[in-house]
């Protein structure tokens, strides 16, 4: 399995070591991932891959600024270049919330586009509605423990698995993974 990005702590818990690769690209926002992915689909070849960014393309600072439909279309066309190149298993996950209600109206909008054109294209939509603020640290923007646990756990469970047992969902699977946690 190939896994990018992400907590490596929660993934190798819940991963096979032995499948798993885990490079980390935090920080990062959707133009800087649509730069970034084709090499990585170029090299790794990835049968599956779980989209999960946009959180960094609203903030205090510029949340006025976003576009919502735009962003929702920016992260939709990242799972669709994953297609272009042989992906044949997509999920893109939902933007979380903040602590912020001005900030959450941005990504509750991106959200609601974002379904829009996952279903369009075909693409898996995973909803993260179950992760509320109060899942949060205390700088309102990063996932605790709890919030880290059922974010994984929907990642699990696309997979196939159920994440409270101990077997892996990837398990039997001859298929790379690619999940691209990006917070």
């Amino acid at each position: 399995s190939h896994l990018r990005g992400g907590d490596k702590r929660t993934f190798r818990k819940r991963l096979p070591r032995a499948q798993t690769y885990i490079k980390d690209i935090l920080g990062i926002n959707t133009k800087q991932l649509d730069y970034h992915i084709v090499p990585t689909l170029v090299d790794d070849r990835p049968k599956s891959v779980f989209v999960h960014i946009g959180s960094n393309d609203i903030t205090k600072s510029n949340y006025k600024n976003v576009n919502t439909k735009e962003l929702a279309e920016r992260i939709a066309n990242i799972g669709l270049k994953c297609r272009m190149y042989g992906v044949r298993n997509i999920a893109v996950s939902s933007i979380l919330v903040r602590n912020d209600p001005l900030i959450n109206e941005k990504v509750n909008e991106t959200n609601f586009y974002l379904k829009e054109f996952c279903n369009i294209n075909g693409l898996h939509y995973i909803c993260n509605n179950n992760i509320c603020s109060t899942m949060l640290w205390k700088d309102g923007l990063h996932l605790s423990n709890k919030g880290t646990t059922v974010l994984s756990n929907s990642f699990l469970q696309y997979f196939g698995g159920s994440p409270m047992d101990n077997r892996s969902p990837l398990d039997n699977r001859s298929s790379n993974v690619e999940i691209n946690y990006l917070d």
